[in-house]
């Protein structure tokens, strides 16, 4: 399995991260698509919770946040 991963990377990147000393390390991999199944026990979220007006308020808020700071990197991670 682990021949398999060396072979389908395509990169390695090393990235600073918002708010803490630590880095981000994203590695980019080629791999076929593998078909998505809901299977028994899957967690999803429920729809109706974006509805409410606080949640809705506390993620622009948190995405504003992390918007503010897009600049000083060169990829998105989050």
């Amino acid at each position: 399995m682990i021949h398999n991963l060396l072979v389908s990377k395509t990169s390695i990147e090393i990235l600073p991260t918002a708010f803490t000393d630590h880095h981000a390390v994203v590695l980019h991999f080629s791999i076929p698509t593998l078909e998505l199944r809901r299977r028994r026990g899957r967690w999803k979220m429920d729809p109706a919770v974006m509805s409410e007006a606080c949640v809705r308020k506390k993620i622009r808020s948190e995405w504003a946040k992390q918007r503010c700071h897009k600049n000083y990197y060169s990829d998105e991670v989050i």
